[in-house]
């Protein structure tokens, strides 16, 4: 997530009043390559260790960049769904960084070799929050963003859309070394805009994953661990479950033995699923983006905000004075909301530094045809019960998440280990177990697993703590 700054003005302003759907540039040299509506989604292509004198070279790989992704499928059919940017960034150096080698001096801190694994970038978190706070305070909605690192080897990451950001990555080269830049683009928009995971095999350990893989972070619509009684994509014409993904060999399943989040062979598409999958997401931010109203300038909610209404808030200070109702609220990081005496927020969710405080809905954010799960049952988010104090700071709420730094296994009776003891933790802290914290999975803490998964209607009762139970167990999060 990288991002560049200038100065040209470019402005779309949709609606009249402090509440219209505006995109501001300010600071930046924003430059459009496809526009089509307001309501489109917009794609953001951005260069990190670009010079000043290299930045022709950049407009050249972001157009080439954003051909690639309009001309792929299923997008080339959807085009007019699609806003599409460059926008240029400085750095005082030329080329990137190398984890644990040579430093360049870049805009966004881009590097390669991330975590010693020399395919993979990242980028700095000084550079994500240098974007972040860009971002913004420019766009009226979300962004997906695509980084584009001077570097002409073989280098790439995608980050899973979060709700906690405004902009989802995907990163690469321009690899001029193989000739993938085209396939590059394609992968790692199928993760940042897809959601989509990796369906290479492997041998299912931490040499070959991201250090980040976890069961509920990498188990995505695309792959499943239970081919028997999760069928994920059992709606194809022609259902299959074939061994081999989520960086293993023969644990975890994909739906086709080809696809470009398999294999990058030069002309390679989404397959079937991958592309069904895109298409609903497509739909889905389409639909957001038609019930949004934005504020991206300091100001005051106004009063016409009906029940179906998607509200916002990007501004430094936002102030609501009296009771609303929407569909859902969503207050960005770095944004502040100031909630009046008195005042009472009825919307089905809320949400504020992208973290689900309260939802009404018992669906799971990513939209239909997603595991449905239950996230209004914890009585601290039934957010109006209690009126808030004059002008208190909305930021100021503190929540108990369940969270699993160590999980990268399916937990069950006998194992032992640090994930374990997390688990207990949070049976205790979050849902008022009185367990034992030793980190051993006795016949007690599986009876309370299974308890929950009983009380939580998940598909499997079995005291198997696996990516299900997981995502259920840390469903505020």
């Amino acid at each position: 997530m990288k991002f560049y700054i200038r100065i040209v003005f470019f402005t779309f302003i949709i609606g009249l009043g402090v509440f219209a759907k505006e995109v501001y540039a300010a600071d930046f040299d924003l430059t459009p390559i496809h526009y089509s509506s307001p309501e489109a989604i917009d794609i953001l292509f951005v260069g990190d260790g670009f010079t000043e004198q290299e930045q022709s070279f950049f407009q050249q790989k972001a157009q080439e960049a954003e051909s690639y992704f309009l001309n792929s499928l299923p997008i080339k059919n959807r085009k007019s769904d699609f806003n599409t940017y460059y926008l240029e960034l400085n750095s005082n150096e030329s080329g990137i960084s190398v984890e644990g080698g040579t430093q360049v001096d870049t805009a966004l801190g881009v590097y390669r070799n991330c975590d010693g694994t020399p395919r993979i970038s990242c980028i700095s978190d000084w550079g994500k929050e240098k974007l972040y706070e860009r971002l913004r305070k420019l766009f009226g909605k979300r962004v997906y963003v695509y980084l584009i690192s001077n570097y002409s080897g073989y280098i790439g990451s995608g980050e899973f859309p979060e709700n906690d950001v405004i902009a989802s990555i995907g990163q690469s080269s321009y690899d001029s070394q193989h000739g993938y830049f085209r396939e590059l683009v394609i992968h790692e928009m199928g993760h940042s805009f897809g959601d989509l995971a990796d369906e290479y095999g492997g041998t299912c350990d931490d040499q070959s994953r991201p250090t980040d893989w976890d069961p509920v972070k990498y188990d995505k619509k695309n792959v499943t661990h239970d081919a028997v009684n999760d069928r994920k994509w059992d709606f194809l014409p022609n259902p299959q479950y074939i061994l081999g993904a989520n960086y293993c060999t023969n644990e975890w399943y994909r739906s086709s033995q080809n696809g470009i989040m398999r294999s990058f062979q030069h002309g390679a598409e989404h397959n079937e699923l991958g592309q069904y999958l895109i298409n609903e997401r497509i739909d889905e931010d389409l639909e957001y983006n038609r019930h949004l109203i934005s504020f991206i300038q300091d100001g005051a909610i106004p009063e016409n905000i009906t029940s179906d209404t998607n509200v916002r808030v990007n501004a430094d200070r936002v102030t609501l004075d009296h009771s609303i109702q929407c569909n859902e609220l969503f207050v960005a990081k770095g944004a502040k909301l100031i909630v009046s005496r008195g005042v009472s927020i009825n919307c089905n969710s809320i949400i504020k530094k992208g973290k689900i405080i309260y939802s009404r809905d018992t669906r799971d954010r990513r939209g239909r045809g997603s595991r449905r799960r239950h996230l209004s049952f914890r009585k601290r988010f039934i957010f109006p019960k209690k009126k808030l104090e004059q002008n208190q700071n909305f930021d100021k709420k503190e929540e108990k998440y369940c969270r699993f730094p160590h999980a990268t296994r399916f937990l069950s009776l006998g194992d032992r280990g640090e994930d374990v003891k997390e688990l207990q933790h949070c049976l205790n802290e979050v849902y008022g177990e009185k367990l034992r914290e030793d980190g051993i999975f006795n016949k007690e803490t599986k009876q309370k697993v299974e308890q929950f998964q009983r009380m939580y209607k998940l598909h499997t009762i079995d005291g198997v703590v696996g990516p299900e139970t997981y995502h259920a167990l840390a469903a505020n999060e």
